[in-house]
């Protein structure tokens, strides 16, 4: 699940981040994935490997409203590689790129 905050950005955008947790065991790095939308718009985003090859789908053509939505991302059960986050919406297609290792 997605979640989405309240933010008022009127600019579209796709990133990836790592967010550093600290819990009483230890310390996690965690992969996260935002992105913006400015206006309502059926989403698709999914994962692709270097070859375009679809991975996982996190959204299937859903419709959302305006606004800024992010999801920490697994990536435990995928081998070192170079892969690339999608995101098509009404308006725009966008890429980024990511590499495991």
């Amino acid at each position: 699940m997605f979640i989405m905050f309240n933010e008022n950005v009127d600019k579209f955008f796709l990133r990836t981040k790592i967010r550093h947790i600290n819990n009483a065991a230890k310390s996690i790095l965690v992969p996260t994935i935002e992105f913006n939308l400015p206006e309502k718009s059926k989403v698709l985003l999914f994962l692709s490997d270097s070859d375009g090859n679809n991975i996982f789908t996190l959204i299937n053509n859903e419709y959302l409203n305006k606004g800024l939505y992010s999801k920490d991302i697994d990536f435990s059960n995928l081998p070192d590689g170079n892969y690339c986050f999608n995101l098509i919406t009404d308006y725009t297609t966008e890429k980024r790129e990511i590499h495991l290792s």
